[in-house]
């Protein structure tokens, strides 16, 4: 062992350094390229050694360069950059041969490690990327060993567009060597009967014939230090060391939305719709957490347990308990939001339903990520010890008639919750006065009802404690106005300025306006709505909606507040 970053093994023929500083996936921190220098140096004096293996632990291989350092400059001449760079070069010309070993993400540095490399083995969890141009950089040092490895033109194309390639695309151009999972021993097995002298002679020799000379390494020394002379890199490189968050996650939705809002764009027929407590299942999200390593690790940190395991494996049937369920929600949310926003243009408006309005507001820029989680960490908190009442759909009857029996009944203790659509109604009230009207409707066979598996009498009277707590905690947190148009559930309408914390505040005690969110959009031009989270169930209302079909009426007393 070399230092608690790097780990040596010595096998016969063949040493091994793995990266192990997974927290940071493996970045290339001046004590790691030291490591790395050192290793190299030991293979080579090792007369039985024909190869030197770098591999990388966590899932990663490695993300690259050390931010932190290139913002306090050192990674520039003399230091650093330099160090890095004089572990490139010594790679093409060590007398050993040097096999990187990538299973996982490869970003920056880290696909200069391969491209340096004499082989490189991958796995299909393998990810390549150059993100470099993000933040207003260019990967100067590690072109000159791509371009001699994989041609100008891809090379070209990995640093302009900053698309991650996958593990078949790196062996297609010539990145990667292989996918075989044996080709690592049968190499070895290989090499071990290779003369010594070899290897060293014919990597001198291919090396003059690829060289690449002094002075392009020094140039792309020179090259990185003015970048780094500017102002705006050195703060984009700050705000990243300060929060690890990394650019192409796009994640501060804030940024998304000022980007979006400047481009413009946007596809004024459509409509982004986010899902709220109910929607959740086991299994979901699994597919996006590998593409936002940053923002998971972020929410797990928040919340204290994996989010992955939670959406994916769903312990305990956590899932079906407040207190877990919208964290989870919300985080799914925003990376099926941050996942289709890359692929998409903005969409004319965002909604969200009950919970989910949270997810717009993160999708519009009100808070970042972090902050957004937060804040519906407070909120489940707060609506978990309600545990008084029930809440009721009611499938069938328009709202009128469904208020018609509840007047018969007597039943005035029920509030309408949720208006999904105009045969669609939830209720909320005494575990009793909903008992009543569901043995009523169902007796008179006038509806089909569900009860809905929540942990109190949401959007109603009954939720004001929770309200209240949820009102002191929400003023720990700032709130920006929206910098995309996005409908409030709560009011049926867009959001106007200065007014967020005051719909947030209520919207545990008021209704869901969901047919007035619909019948405001069709209004507005919208003719298609897609959900933005688990399930299908806003598509399925957008679906069934008739436009100007009537919309929540004000109603004396609690029925329908106001």
């Amino acid at each position: 062992m070399q230092n608690h970053e790097v780990l040596i093994e010595r096998g016969p023929g063949w040493h091994r350094v793995v990266l192990d500083a997974a927290a940071s996936q493996n970045k290339l921190s001046p004590r790691i390229v030291d490591a790395l220098r050192d290793a190299l140096r030991g293979c080579e004096a090792d007369p039985v050694a024909r190869a030197l293996i770098i591999e990388g632990s966590g899932g990663h291989f490695s993300s690259g360069m050390d931010l932190e350092a290139a913002v306090t400059g050192h990674a520039v001449k003399g230091s650093g950059g330099q160090r890095f760079l004089e572990l490139l070069r010594h790679m093409t010309e060590a007398n050993v041969v040097v096999i990187s070993v990538v299973d996982g993400k490869a970003s920056g540095g880290g696909v200069g490690l391969a491209a340096a490399s004499d082989y490189v083995i991958a796995t299909l969890r393998s990810v390549f990327s150059l993100p470099e141009i993000l933040w207003g950089l260019v990967p100067c040092l590690i072109a000159p060993f791509l371009i001699r490895r994989i041609g100008f033109q891809a090379c070209q194309r990995m640093t302009l567009t900053t698309l991650p390639i996958d593990a078949e695309a790196a062996l297609a151009c010539g990145l990667v060597d292989t996918l075989a999972d044996d080709a690592l021993p049968k190499l070895l097995q290989r090499l071990r009967m290779v003369a010594p002298e070899g290897i060293g002679r014919a990597k001198r020799y291919l090396g003059r014939l690829g060289a690449i000379d002094d002075a392009t390494l020094d140039g792309a020394l020179d090259e990185l230090e003015t970048i780094l002379a500017s102002p705006d890199v050195v703060q984009r490189l700050t705000e990243f060391a300060h929060s690890r968050r990394y650019p192409w996650e796009v994640v501060t939705a804030r940024g998304l939305a000022d980007d979006g809002a400047r481009a413009g764009g946007a596809d004024m027929s459509r409509a982004w719709l986010f899902p709220g407590q109910g929607t959740q299942r086991r299994g979901m999200g699994a597919q996006l957490f590998d593409l936002f390593p940053g923002l998971v690790a972020k929410a797990d940190q928040i919340l204290g347990y994996s989010i992955r395991e939670l959406c994916v494996e769903d312990p305990d049937d956590r899932l079906s308990t407040t207190e877990y369920c919208q964290p989870a929600l919300f985080v799914v949310n925003a990376l099926m939001f941050l996942e289709r926003r890359r692929r998409e243009p903005w969409p004319a408006f965002l909604a969200g339903h009950s919970l989910g309005e949270f997810s717009a507001l993160f999708a519009a820029g009100c808070f970042d990520f972090e902050t957004g989680l937060r804040i519906v960490l407070c909120r489940a908190r707060c609506m978990a010890p309600a545990s008084n009442g029930a809440m009721l759909a009611v499938i069938g009857p328009d709202l009128e008639q469904l208020l018609g029996v509840i007047d018969e009944l007597g039943l005035m203790g029920l509030d309408v919750a949720n208006y999904n659509l105009p045969t669609q109604t939830v209720l909320a009230g005494p575990d009793a006065s909903i008992a009543a009207l569901d043995a009523v409707l169902v007796k008179r066979e006038l509806a089909r009802t569900v009860y809905l598996h929540v942990g109190g009498a949401f959007h109603s009277r009954y939720a004001v404690e929770a309200a209240t707590r949820f009102r002191d905690m929400l003023r720990d947190f700032e709130l920006a106005d929206p910098k995309r148009p996005t409908v409030s559930s709560v009011t049926g309408a867009v959001y106007r300025p200065g007014t967020v914390r005051e719909v947030l505040e209520t919207q545990i005690v008021r209704p869901v306006r969901w047919v007035d969110t619909m019948q405001f959009l069709r209004d507005r031009g919208v003719t298609e709505a897609f959900q933005i989270g688990p399930g299908r169930v806003l598509d399925g209302l957008w679906e069934r909606f008739e436009p100007a079909a009537g919309v929540l009426p004000g109603r004396p007393g609690q029925l329908a507040m106001q």
